[in-house]
């Protein structure tokens, strides 16, 4: 078995992530949809701990200790620092601005005081830090990512991730929370640009995880404080959204908008790079690419 495992890397991580992540949260359903159950957390860290594992069998305690260092690999361009805090928030309030222009209508924005709004923006990424980023990103980006990219290009790598990713999510529809409220066709088209965009910023970051978790979590607190999607009071979490697609009208207009413009500046960087995004062979020691060539699917 450990054999297989060390041939199969990815695969390995992959099926981790979900037996840990699906049976946790298939026990939150169980036991009445708590979303205050521990349950809860540890599928979140369902993508870590499965890399945490896998590197564990593959190697140890140097593999564990190799992969763990991207999480505090903190000295790397401010701009990379500027993009990922930012770069969420100045996409997502264009998509705000353009959809209001486009529909006439005015984005329902609430202007507290400045110490409300920064309080707000801390917590919201200081939660996002630790849990989803930091129960996420070492896995999908810090193990499986420079794996793949061992073999296949970083786009086609970026994407394959993506649409896993966006699968791993969908628990959330049955329990009602863990997934922002739209249809999963919308939820996967966004999803996909969004993990080619981290993945150029963890790359173009001298492969710093700690970077991809600050993305993640300026992402993920924007969704929180900015209206582009429906209020859940309206269109709650929940199965009914599974047969719906939200490609139409007026609920998913900022959202829809959104979605066009991670896809906008997905391509472009992809183009600018071509096809690297950030990504270079010589990022890697022998070390790496020997375990990049084990962990092929």
């Amino acid at each position: 078995m450990t054999e297989i495992i060390k041939r199969n890397q990815v695969a390995a991580f992959f099926l981790f992530t979900f037996l840990i992540s699906w049976t946790a949260w298939i026990g939150v359903g169980i036991i009445g949809q708590d979303p205050d159950s521990p349950l809860v957390l540890l599928g979140v860290y369902g993508p870590t701990l499965a890399a945490v594992i896998v590197s564990g069998i593959v190697g140890k305690g140097v593999a564990i200790r190799k992969l763990l260092r991207g999480v505090i690999l903190w000295r790397v361009g401010i701009q990379w620092y500027a993009i990922a805090l930012l770069g969420p928030w100045i996409l997502e309030l264009l998509s705000i601005g353009i959809y209001s222009g486009l529909s006439g209508t005015s984005p329902n924005i609430p202007l507290p005081s400045i110490g409300v709004v920064v309080g707000a923006v801390l917590t919201g990424l200081l939660i996002n830090i630790l849990i989803p980023g930091l129960g996420e990103e070492p896995g999908w980006r810090g193990f499986a990512l420079t794996r793949l990219q061992g073999r296949w290009s970083p786009v086609v790598a970026s994407l394959g991730i993506g649409l896993v990713w966006a699968v791993w999510h969908f628990p959330g529809y049955w329990m009602g929370i863990g997934i922002h409220n739209a249809p999963p066709l919308l939820f996967v088209v966004w999803v996909l640009p969004l993990a080619g965009l981290i993945a150029w910023v963890f790359n173009s970051a001298r492969r710093s995880i700690l970077l991809a978790i600050l993305f993640h979590a300026s992402l993920n607190t924007t969704i929180g404080l900015l209206p582009f999607l429906p209020s859940e009071a309206d269109v709650p979490i929940s199965t009914e959204l599974i047969g719906q697609l939200g490609l139409t009208g007026e609920l998913y207009g900022p959202y829809r908008v959104f979605t066009l413009l991670l896809w906008i500046s997905f391509l472009a960087i992809a183009q600018i790079t071509k096809g690297k995004l950030g990504h270079s062979d010589n990022d890697e020691s022998e070390g790496d690419k020997g375990l990049s060539r084990q962990g092929e699917l």
